[in-house]
């Protein structure tokens, strides 16, 4: 179906960096059973959301002001956490979700519920171990 948002957009969480348009190229060259292509495919939501045609006949590019979670940074220590009630869903993949709800829709707020497990408050003087 291809990607439906601008292929430069830069996907939340990439380690890279990596736009949409890079992984839309990058997919076709990979196995449907290597480790790579799930991770790929996760961006789907961000980078393939559903063709939403506006009055005009444009495709929509996403919410106008996308959910807000974990301000887009969930650290690399919490992003494999499975989130308590989420269908197994980890931080990682709650913060794909976020942004392509409205940050003014329930399901932002429920998503938002997360925050403390996968964003915890950074503190000024954090605690040393090993």
């Amino acid at each position: 179906n291809g990607v439906t948002v601008d292929p430069e957009y830069v996907i939340p969480l990439a380690p890279n960096g990596e736009t949409c348009g890079y992984l839309n190229e990058v997919a076709p060259t990979l196995e449907a059973d290597s480790e790579f292509c799930p991770q790929i495919q996760a961006a789907e939501p961000v980078c393939c959301p559903p063709i939403e045609v506006i009055e005009d006949n444009t495709p929509a590019t996403g919410p106008a002001k996308p959910c807000n979670f974990c301000s887009n940074e969930v650290s690399s220590s919490n992003a494999l956490l499975e989130v308590p009630g989420a269908d197994g869903a980890t931080c990682s993949d709650l913060t794909v979700y976020a942004a392509t709800i409205e940050s003014e829709s329930d399901s932002c707020e429920e998503v938002k519920e997360a925050e403390p497990l996968c964003c915890p408050p950074s503190v000024d003087s954090p605690c040393n171990f090993c």
